[in-house]
């Protein structure tokens, strides 16, 4: 984005601003308030794509970036785990009604309107529920990581508790991770392909915790986690019928894909070696410094800090001056990724010299 301001954000705004996470899953319901004003009635199930994806890119052209680091208490701020557990539970009474409105059926929900509902619950899946766990994941109290994947297990991927700090972090920017993508890649490849593999190393890590507590290895948490998630689906469909049941699936299976197009973006063509000892720098993870965006996704975007210093929580996370910059914003990312030859127009030129497609899904190199 061309002439872009530059700012230094006040840290009390930005700390108010992370309420934002709060409040998009609200959209969807207040679509439906307006669903009766001129020029809305058409729209209303479709709120939360569009600001997504139109309003949020145009508002971080508008506000631009910020180049401030938190201050040195914003780590210790108990405010910022009352957010995530605001967040949480916007998305699951959010989820609860959306559901229970598609269950009224075709006669009430339009072909349209459930169109828009199914794309803005794979949505809040993805920016919501999942980032919010990913944040809790992370944390050393055990209630907290047991929020996350409760709220993993609500869109029917719960072995990301294991797999993300365990194996991504571990293995990110090589060809042993399969949510960092090579140069040249193409991400309808790679996005299902990473969700399959990071399903089946996430039982496989759970089944080898099993065995090292003497346990059996198919007797392990993921079982138990997945269990829970079948147990959703079957409560939805006894007490809201068939088509809310499908709407359960189709956005917890979509926003797990969405993770993985956003895990795409993130570490898309940025490589190091598969050695021992290595470790991953800044310069491993795609950044980005659109106030607004970092914000609503709780600092995702200052996303190479967060590999170096996992532990460190969304407030204290800082930008970084040496790791590769997304030449757009986040959402817009998503949607060039959706498009791969723009996609790889856009990028390519920003990735090193060296940089090669290594991994089956991607393009010749030249």
């Amino acid at each position: 984005m061309p002439m872009v301001p530059v700012r230094h954000f006040n840290a009390a705004l930005t700390r108010r601003a992370y309420w934002l996470a709060v409040l998009l899953p609200l959209m969807l319901p207040l679509g439906w308030l307006l669903r009766d004003l001129p020029g809305i009635g058409w729209l209303h199930a479709w709120l939360i794509p569009l600001g997504l994806y139109l309003l949020l890119p145009l508002a971080d052209g508008l506000l631009g970036r910020d180049v401030s680091d938190p201050p040195p208490n914003s780590a210790t701020n108990s405010g910022e785990t009352i957010i995530l557990c605001s967040a949480s539970a916007s998305w699951a009474l959010v989820l609860l009604w959306a559901l229970i409105e598609a269950s009224k059926g075709p006669d009430a929900v339009s072909a349209w309107t459930l169109a828009g509902l199914t794309l803005s619950l794979i949505n809040l899946g993805g920016v919501i529920a999942i980032n919010v766990a990913h944040e809790l994941i992370h944390r050393r109290s055990r209630w907290q990581r047991t929020v996350g994947t409760l709220l993993l297990c609500g869109v029917f991927f719960p072995c990301f508790k294991l797999v993300h700090p365990r194996w991504h972090h571990a293995k990110v920017a090589t060809a042993d991770d399969p949510s960092s993508a090579p140069r040249g890649s193409n991400v309808y490849w790679r996005a299902p392909r990473a969700w399959w593999l990071n399903t089946r190393r996430g039982f496989l890590l759970a089944a080898g915790d099993a065995r090292r507590r003497g346990r059996p290895g198919w007797l392990n948490e993921m079982v138990g986690w997945y269990g829970l998630s079948l147990g959703l689906a079957l409560a939805t469909l006894l007490a809201l019928g068939p088509l809310a049941t499908g709407l359960f699936l189709i956005q917890g299976i979509g926003a797990a894909l969405l993770l993985e197009v956003i895990n795409y973006v993130e570490h898309y063509g940025l490589r190091r070696p598969s050695e021992p000892g290595s470790r991953p720098g800044l310069q491993h993870s795609w950044d980005s410094s659109y106030w607004l965006s970092n914000a609503l996704l709780l600092q995702l975007p200052r996303h190479a800090d967060h590999h170096v210093n996992p532990g460190r929580p969304y407030p204290a996370l800082r930008r970084s001056g040496t790791a590769p910059q997304l030449p757009v914003t986040y959402s817009l990312a998503v949607l060039l990724a959706l498009l791969p030859p723009l996609w790889w127009r856009l990028m390519d030129d920003h990735l090193p010299q060296e940089e090669h497609a290594t991994d089956c899904g991607a393009r010749p190199i030249p």
